[in-house]
């Protein structure tokens, strides 16, 4: 399948994806996440290969619209077995996307509502152009979401934020995000994928081993107890000191020089 819905480009060590459906505000229809889980399969495949993209960008093309959601038409002919398949089906895709090797950031461009704040939710952190929309809106639709929208906003600003949301479809503005901590920064529409990208290159410049290390450990331990969490931690330290990573790290930092991770 050739793609024409998800427009993918790298930037160096960093691959680009841009949902490309400006006129439906680039609602999430099955050719995009058909698209999406190909390259999740590309990226998995060559996660182990120094010369894979390090860091990953998704946004949306245009400036209205992040994903404004789920395909409302193809929803509407649903079955409640297939919505139920769906539903597995997305998740399932989102948690694939959130375990890859490399980090990937959301670059929200405008209306990042239901599944599109889904998708959002299932990346590392977000960032946000000034006039941006965040919100799990599908309440007002007699729905509630269905790609881990209800765990992840829960985790991300705490249950009685999210619960007002959730039951009030409130649609946070960027500013609003940004105090919340559903979004790490907010900036102009001009701005925001430069310096998306610009964070971007700084994390695929540092040891894939340690920054792969850090993501796996921060979602393994959440709802852990305090002293799993402790155990979690100090057996993650001891393999990524075994990695030849760290001795690069360890010995460009005696030598006062940059260290050089992997083959770049």
């Amino acid at each position: 399948m050739t793609p024409t819905e998800l427009l993918v480009r790298d930037d160096g060590a960093v691959r680009i994806l841009t949902i490309n459906r400006p006129a439906q505000r680039n609602a999430l229809n099955q050719r995009v996440l058909e698209e999406l889980q190909q390259q999740i399969d590309e990226l998995q495949g060559a996660a182990a290969d120094d010369c894979c993209p390090r860091a990953v960008i998704i946004t949306g093309a245009g400036e209205r619209a992040f994903a404004a959601g789920a395909d409302i038409r193809e929803l509407e002919s649903l079955t409640p077995a297939a919505a139920t398949r769906l539903s597995q089906q997305v998740q399932t895709l989102f948690q694939r996307l959130r375990e890859l090797r490399m980090p990937v950031i959301a670059a929200v461009n405008g209306h990042a509502l239901g599944g599109g704040l889904e998708l959002a939710l299932a990346c590392d952190f977000i960032y946000a152009s000034e006039h941006a929309t965040l919100g799990l809106v599908e309440v007002d639709l007699g729905l509630i979401p269905g790609y881990s929208g209800v765990s992840r906003l829960t985790s991300r600003i705490g249950e009685s934020q999210a619960r007002e949301a959730l039951l009030t479809a409130r649609r946070f503005t960027a500013e609003d995000s940004y105090r919340l901590g559903l979004v790490n920064r907010v900036l102009p529409a001009t701005e925001l994928l430069p310096t998306t990208l610009a964070t971007a290159h700084l994390i695929a410049g540092k040891s894939a081993t340690a920054v792969a290390a850090i993501r796996q450990l921060m979602d393994t331990m959440q709802g852990a107890a305090p002293e799993v969490q402790r155990h979690l931690e100090s057996l993650a330290f001891g393999r990524t000191l075994a990695d030849a990573d760290a001795a690069e790290g360890l010995s460009a930092f005696l030598e006062k020089r940059p260290p050089r991770f992997g083959d770049r």
